[in-house]
């Protein structure tokens, strides 16, 4: 994709702004900036050649970006949204990184101006470790990347935006409503979290792993390694979908825990071959 008259800033340069800004730079933008309330960052990635070095006010860029990625957490993205309604350029594209989707754009449908297009976006990608340190471009290739239009969404913006995300190296992005999204991904990342966050719970002391610990427990509860501050806030927000998840997610435990108590290996045998064909059908 061409974006050599783009200019972009990227809000936020953790683990996914910061990776978000390496891949951009590699499709040479017009101007690629950032902004981030750690000053030591911006000028760390300024130095390492990843964004331009822009003079002026912080929040100046986005009087002249054509594109405004978000990487913040979902209350703090609609803040900076709000907070900056009189700065951004007109007729520019915001999208944002958030792993949720519904209540962002209804509360954005509330103040958005109507010259601005808003496009949520959620790239499936990340690492146990975060920070602009952790940043890595190369968590994006091959990644599923999902986005969110709604009825109102300006379709050529959409277009520039999944071609933007391929060129990125994601996979063909996904387009999903915000509820579908929101109530898809409590089964796909906000359970698996939980799950592997009670695996590491459900030991009386943590001195009764030492010793026991192979491939499969460290796969599964690789992601309870986990952001609290970020996860408590995501959970609150999706709690509805989140219970719902939860709930059927105990259901399928206790019916394999009874069919154990009953020795009813038929029952716990079609529970496993049920799980394999399901699981080789995802990849």
């Amino acid at each position: 994709m061409d974006i050599s008259d783009f200019k972009i800033t990227v809000v936020g340069l953790g683990l996914i702004g910061g990776s978000l800004a390496m891949a951009l730079r590699d499709l040479k933008p017009n101007r690629l900036w950032a902004i981030d309330k750690d000053e030591q960052t911006i000028r760390a990635a300024e130095n390492s050649g990843i964004i331009d070095k822009f003079k002026g006010d912080i929040n100046s860029p986005l009087e002249e970006s054509d594109l405004i990625i978000i990487a913040l957490y979902p209350e703090d993205t609609v803040k900076f949204i709000l907070n900056n309604m009189q700065s951004f350029k007109r007729g520019s594209l915001i999208t944002d990184t958030c792993g949720l989707k519904s209540g962002i754009i209804q509360k954005l449908s509330n103040f958005l101006r109507k010259d601005l297009e808003f496009i949520g976006g959620h790239p499936m990608a990340g690492k146990e470790s975060s920070g602009f340190s952790s940043a890595d471009k190369a968590i994006f290739y091959n990644a599923n990347y999902i986005l969110t239009p709604t009825e109102n969404t300006n379709r050529d913006a959409l277009k520039h935006l999944e071609a933007m995300i391929l060129a990125l190296g994601c996979k063909k992005p996904i387009l999903l409503s915000p509820e579908e999204h929101d109530r898809l991904i409590a089964y796909t990342s906000h359970l698996p979290h939980l799950a592997a966050v009670s695996l590491i719970n459900c030991f009386s002391t943590e001195k009764d792993l030492a010793g026991l610990v192979g491939g499969s427990y460290r796969d599964a509860t690789r992601v309870a390694d986990i952001n609290s501050n970020l996860w408590l806030e995501l959970l609150k927000l999706n709690k509805k979908n989140v219970t719902i998840a939860l709930d059927s997610f105990i259901e399928s435990l206790s019916q394999m825990r009874n069919s154990i108590a009953n020795d009813d290996d038929a029952k716990l045998m079609n529970y496993f071959e049920q799980a394999r064909r399901r699981r080789k059908g995802i990849g």
